[in-house]
């Protein structure tokens, strides 16, 4: 007996639990579709930065397109419709107070350091997890359990790094310092002879008319274990208020709003397709 519309016929893999993450980088740095295996520092994209926990029902991504009109006759009825316009805004919000996610909600200029000192040591990160360093100089002074290392391959890279870590416990030996960071470590692996930093303080301006691009890709896992990515390769900071409230009946949150810019893809020829968002879908 055939199938019936009224059946309602459910798919198990469509309905599958989902969740978006969001990954930034300038709009400078490419992407080549393909898998994201997982969103530890060593596995995410050429790159990218992971924007931490999203609050799980604000994510958003909307694209706009204006059409004219030609009616023509007496009644008129329609007769040719052109794309206008496109546009299109992502918005979210995410579980933190962080200076730096707080830098690419406001779109302006890198936050900036001030370290207790800057310490030119041989620094090794340890394998995969950058969870030790190895400090073969004199130790940083004052330096605790909870206090946040920033480093840089070069002193003035410093200042606008934000390549940040926290100590979750010290050791030593007899010419060596151990320092254990608190997972996921520091965001890019850091190499022999660069420079660290204990941070004492993040400053960063609110309505400068400063602008930076953005390249987001959205990742959403569902529990099936298909994954969903959302490219978009050109995007600002929309027009619009910065909430930074703190309340005491719940976290702090950081609200993110993007306005997408168009660009062109030649991956569905014959035509070069004028675009604002992509979107993968990868089979478990």
């Amino acid at each position: 007996m055939p199938l019936k519309s009224f059946n309602n016929v459910i798919i198990p893999r469509e309905v599958s639990i989902g969740i978006e993450r969001i990954l930034i980088a300038p709009s400078t740095q490419t992407w080549s579709p393909t898998r994201i295996a997982g969103l530890d520092n060593t596995l995410l994209p050429t790159g990218f930065r992971d924007m931490g926990a999203v609050v799980e029902d604000t994510v958003t991504l909307t694209a706009t397109s204006e059409k004219f009109r030609l009616e023509t006759g007496i009644p008129k009825v329609l007769q040719y419709t052109a794309i206008l316009s496109l546009s299109g805004k992502l918005e979210a919000q995410l579980h933190s107070f962080s200076a730096r996610k707080m830098a690419y909600a406001l779109g302006n200029v890198d936050p900036v350091n001030t370290v207790s000192s800057i310490h030119s040591t041989s620094i090794n990160s340890s394998s995969g997890d950058h969870t030790v360093l190895y400090m073969s100089t004199a130790p940083i002074v004052g330096l605790a359990v909870g206090d946040v290392l920033v480093a840089s391959a070069n002193t003035v890279g410093i200042r606008t790094s934000d390549n940040e870590a926290q100590v979750s416990s010290l050791g030593s030996a007899a010419t060596t310092m151990f320092v254990y960071l608190s997972t996921p470590g520091f965001l890019d692996v850091v190499g022999t002879a660069w420079f660290v930093g204990k941070i004492q303080m993040i400053a960063q301006p609110f309505g400068t008319a400063k602008e930076r691009t953005f390249h987001i890709l959205g990742v959403a896992d569902t529990v099936d274990g298909w994954q969903v990515v959302h490219d978009i390769a050109s995007c600002k900071v929309a027009a619009g208020d910065i909430n930074d409230a703190f309340k005491p009946t719940e976290n702090a949150r950081i609200q993110l709003r993007f306005d997408l810019f168009g660009y062109t893809t030649t991956r569905y020829l014959p035509d070069t397709e004028l675009i604002v968002a992509e979107r993968f879908v990868f089979p478990k």
